[in-house]
């Protein structure tokens, strides 16, 4: 890691991304103590989330000067739970990690049961200027009638939001004479050397240039980042925008142009068969063989295949394609605002209002958000998790680094100093505060590497992008829920049986389109540019 020279750097560093200029205290520590009753989803690798057991809430408790008692519910069956509650009448005053999705805000925030969280606002400092730093924060968050219902963890990962990857074997670039390709073309020359060129030396044509999966794997389908270089293709909605209008990409003639691209590899050889149906086990069990029998893969990130310490090290990211007519795109995923989290409900007191909300406007502070993401500093038994960086210690960006959390954190089988939960305002900021080993080539410096490779797509982002968080009426997010699940299906099995042959580019390309037609394209397009058009 590259060393920062001299203290003040942090603390400049501190006063210029530290969203309130170093927080504001939320304390609310006066008076007779106020029992809150809150919901959360539980971890198994959380062992108790009540006080004394959780260092965390006891920590919480006595700041500010409350009793927490959890309704805790396993992390895997929360929003099922929850659900139940709501339909029963007996819920809590507090959702503190509940699964809120925005027909849900609209629906109980609409019959009463969410309490408006508007007002709040102003009694909530840290809250404000989180809003005042990222300024498209809080009108997500704002339902069409204006009020909002309920707050998220906003998480803004840098390698996350170019996530849609592929990555190569540099190793049997560096062996067969080979340069990084940057279009189709090249690339369907590097996967024939690898095809024939005998790259891992065993004297056998055992090579698969090409493979990814089948599976909803985090952006691993084995044909998403190839599209990007004939048509911008997002991975899931395959929507896209220009001038404030909403598009689609899957019944394009780019998308067809970039399937007989695809199907040209399949015929070749240069595309796994078994990429198209394997799930991630299978995928990590192929790339992970002695000799290396893979050369390229597509996966959000680099580790997600190869396992071994001398494996992952082999490849390096594909920069996106230029494709036949300039388009060069990479999926973007600005990521950001979560989920709904915590909520109020109309059982809650105003007494339990007045004492909730100052540990909620905490939690969107530097040192709030620390404790969210990583609990305690040091637990009663002396295990340290996360301490601030020191003088010389560079972040993810490197730049200085604001703290370090220690690996054994996440290798823990049982922890009692946090709470597992998602309320935070992890910004890029202080998500690339982060320290880390700015030796890439370590597996220290992993986080590190993501960066370096993410800044190879970055600036291939569409210039607009149809918002990841929209807002639909409660009849209309029934039928668009279903429009999606129906679309997805359809374009991903077309897909994959044009590239392999099952169906022909040509002859069955217009049966394809018009396929659309039974499954609500027409409506799915409007309702989502209704929406977008109302969030404006």
């Amino acid at each position: 890691m590259r060393k920062m020279l001299l203290i003040v750097g942090t603390l400049l560093l501190l006063a210029s991304v530290v969203f309130a200029s170093g927080d504001q205290d939320s304390s609310g520590a006066t008076g007779d103590r106020v029992t809150l009753t809150m919901f959360g989803g539980q971890l198994a690798t959380v062992e108790c989330l009540d006080s004394p057991c959780n260092e965390l809430t006891t920590f919480y408790e006595e700041k500010f000067n409350v009793n927490i008692e959890w309704v805790a519910v396993p992390q895997e069956g929360k929003r099922d739970k929850q659900q139940l509650l709501l339909a029963s009448g007996e819920y809590p005053p507090i959702f503190w990690n509940g699964d809120f999705t925005n027909a849900d805000q609209m629906r109980y925030g609409g019959e009463g049961v969410l309490v408006p969280l508007n007002p709040l606002v102003s009694k909530a400092p840290n809250l404000e200027a989180a809003f005042k730093l990222k300024p498209y924060f809080k009108p997500a968050i704002t339902t069409p009638d204006g009020n909002i219902y309920s707050l998220p963890h906003f998480e803004e990962c840098y390698h996350c939001s170019v996530a849609q990857k592929a990555w190569i074997n540099t190793e049997w670039l560096d062996v067969l004479g080979l340069d990084m390709p940057t279009t189709p073309d090249e690339l369907e020359t590097v996967l024939m050397a690898f095809k024939t060129g005998d790259p891992n030396g065993n004297g056998k044509q055992d090579e698969i240039p090409w493979t990814g999966t089948g599976s909803e794997w985090w952006h691993a389908y084995i044909y998403d980042y190839l599209m990007n270089a004939f048509i911008y293709n997002d991975g899931d909605r395959f929507l896209s925008m220009e001038n404030g209008k909403v598009g689609f990409s899957a019944n394009q003639p780019e998308w067809r142009d970039g399937l007989r691209y695809m199907a040209r590899l399949y015929d070749k050889g240069l595309m796994d068969p078994q990429g198209f149906t394997q799930n991630d086990a299978s995928a990590q069990a192929l790339t992970n063989q002695d000799p290396v029998i893979v050369g390229a893969y597509t996966a959000g990130h680099n580790r997600m295949y190869p396992r071994e310490e001398d494996n992952w090290q082999k490849y390096r990211a594909i920069p996106p394609l230029r494709g036949p007519s300039g388009v060069q795109f990479s999926g973007f995923y600005p990521g950001g605002v979560g989920g709904g989290k915590f909520a109020i409900t109309n059982k809650a007191t105003q007494e339990e209002i007045d004492a909730v909300w100052p540990i909620v406007d905490y939690s969107y502070t530097q040192e709030g958000t620390i404790y969210q993401l990583f609990g305690l500093q040091e637990n009663s038994e002396g295990d340290k998790w996360w301490r601030w960086a020191e003088p010389g210690e560079l972040g993810l960006n490197g730049k200085p680094a604001i703290y370090l959390s220690y690996p054994e954190i996440w290798m823990t089988n049982l922890r009692h100093t946090d709470w597992g939960m998602e309320l935070f305002f992890w910004h890029a900021d202080l998500f690339n505060g982060w320290a880390a080993n700015q030796d890439i080539t370590s597996l220290e410096g992993y986080e590190r590497y993501l960066v370096v490779e993410s800044d190879l797509y970055i600036p291939y982002v569409p210039d607009e992008t149809v918002p990841q968080r929209l807002y639909f009426s409660s009849e209309d997010n029934q039928r668009l829920a279903q429009f999606r699940t129906e679309i997805e299906s359809y374009v991903r099995q077309n897909t994959a049986a044009f590239i392999t042959g099952q169906k022909n580019v040509e002859a069955d390309w217009d049966a394809y389109v018009s396929g659309f037609k039974g499954l609500g394209l027409a409506d799915y397009i409007t309702l989502t540019q209704k929406s977008v058009d109302s969030a404006k």
